[in-house]
């Protein structure tokens, strides 16, 4: 068995805004390895290749059959917000299908009126939001692939504030010996609509390296990184990530 051992994860820059923008939960990280590598990890396999980067999935890494699930929980004593992600993938000789699911709960809201008043019955309400996510990824010869995913968003806000949009991935991955690279968009799609105004989704580019330093059957060492950069007008930012594992 291989033994794997962290010995580095950080991460380079985070220059980000969030405002003008919905649906943020889109580019949270589902993978428990991608988030102790800095938030890097876009050209790397695993079974959440669907919800990430679906070029991955051809891979030689990449098993005939993974399935992955992880659970997210933040200020559990606050807001009480959590995140449940499933995904997984069937690779054929030259392309895989994949399928995946997040659901994202956030703490309970008041609803309150412009001044902040609540009215004489306080009316709470569950933000809520999911997305359904079905891909493919195709190798064109041995050093290149495509991955594409389709997505469908659905978002209840509470009371009449909910909307749904459609949205794509693309991506390309070189690959060659102990090199990989790759880039791609994702979240090309149409705009929220809440019933106040249309809200760009974050759509982000999205680049990534990683490169095997030693690879034996005992041991491995890889060192990745990512650059993103979110092109959401008022909003864009440059998001990196490095890590050694």
């Amino acid at each position: 068995m291989k033994n794997r051992m962290l010995i580095l994860a950080f991460i380079l820059m985070m220059v980000e805004s969030v405002n003008g923008q919905s649906m943020q939960f889109l580019n949270l990280s589902v993978d428990a390895r991608q988030s102790a590598m800095g938030n890097a990890g876009y050209v790397f396999a695993n079974s959440f290749a669907v919800i990430q980067n679906m070029a991955v999935s051809m891979l030689d890494d990449t098993k005939p059959i993974q399935i992955g699930a992880s659970y997210l929980s933040w200020q559990p004593s606050v807001s009480n917000s959590n995140n449940v992600s499933i995904a997984g993938l069937y690779k054929f000789k030259n392309f895989t299908l994949g399928a995946g699911l997040r659901h994202v709960k956030y703490s309970e809201e008041l609803i309150v009126d412009n001044l902040g008043n609540s009215g004489s019955s306080e009316i709470r309400f569950l933000p809520v939001e999911y997305a359904i996510d079905m891909g493919m990824g195709y190798r064109i010869n041995d050093m290149f692939m495509l991955g594409s995913t389709l997505r469908y968003v659905n978002s209840d806000l509470g009371a009449i504030q909910k909307a749904s949009v459609f949205a794509v991935d693309l991506s390309l991955l070189y690959n060659k010996d102990n090199l990989s690279a790759g880039f791609g968009f994702t979240n090309l799609g149409t705009k929220a609509d809440y019933g106040n105004g249309s809200n760009q989704l974050p759509l982000r580019l999205r680049t990534g390296l990683s490169y095997s330093v030693l690879s034996s059957d005992l041991h491995k060492i890889i060192g990745v990184a990512d650059v993103s950069y979110q092109l959401v007008q008022g909003a864009n930012g440059l998001i990196g990530g490095a890590g050694v594992e």
